[in-house]
């Protein structure tokens, strides 16, 4: 039994060596073909100063491997630099096939403020406003409040000249005022502002017509 414990000792420590030094060698290569093929690249980059001095170090480990981390680097900058380039290549030779498809699948919903427009001009109904609302990931709890703020509501001059003409009710223009956003203590306040104070001249003319 000892005899294949020594066996199996030096067995495992010899693969464990060998292992252990292809892991390192592969390491070194790819830090050396890193080095080799990002150094221009990163020489470009500090040209322009296109690098921020925090990450620096970062590119500096790169260009010239000095840790472990080095090859982790390397590879990294390696693939983010051949996918954006890939990226901007295929970018567009793949914008035709874009566009077919989405000519052939329609995917596109119109910006639900449109959507909520074409709602309040008649132009769709109010199933087909909430599906856009759907499309565009609006929780369905916010459904009623977003159909509602999408309603156009009376400004301020509006309420006071329909209320001066007679056309709507102290009570109702108080109403809208509030719709505004104000707070109660304010609608009184407001309210009293659509009564016009006469001024100085206009008094006087008053007073000699009778």
């Amino acid at each position: 039994i000892s005899l294949y414990k020594t066996i199996i000792n030096a067995t495992t420590e010899w693969f464990e060596e060998r292992l252990i030094n292809f892991a390192v060698g592969v390491l070194v290569k790819v830090e050396m073909s890193g080095k080799t093929v990002l150094g221009s690249l990163i020489k470009e980059l500090k040209k322009h100063k296109a690098i921020p001095d925090f990450l620096k170090p970062i590119f500096d480990e790169i260009e010239d491997p000095k840790h472990e981390i080095g090859a982790l680097l390397a590879a990294g900058a390696g693939t983010s630099a051949v996918g954006g380039l890939f990226g901007a290549i295929f970018d567009p030779l793949m914008a035709p096939v874009k566009y077919l498809l989405m000519e052939a699948i329609h995917p596109m919903y119109p910006p639900y403020a449109e959507g909520l427009a074409g709602f309040r001009r008649g132009i769709i109904s109010k199933e087909m406003a909430i599906e856009i609302l759907d499309a565009h990931g609006i929780q369905h709890k916010f459904r009623d409040l977003m159909i509602e703020i999408s309603r156009s509501l009376m400004g301020i001059a509006d309420i006071r000249d329909s209320y001066l003409r007679g056309d709507t009710t102290e009570d109702t223009a108080k109403e809208y005022i509030k719709k505004q956003g104000y707070d109660d203590v304010d609608v009184d306040k407001i309210f009293k502002l659509f009564i016009k104070i006469p001024s100085i001249a206009e008094s006087i003319s008053a007073y000699f017509r009778g």
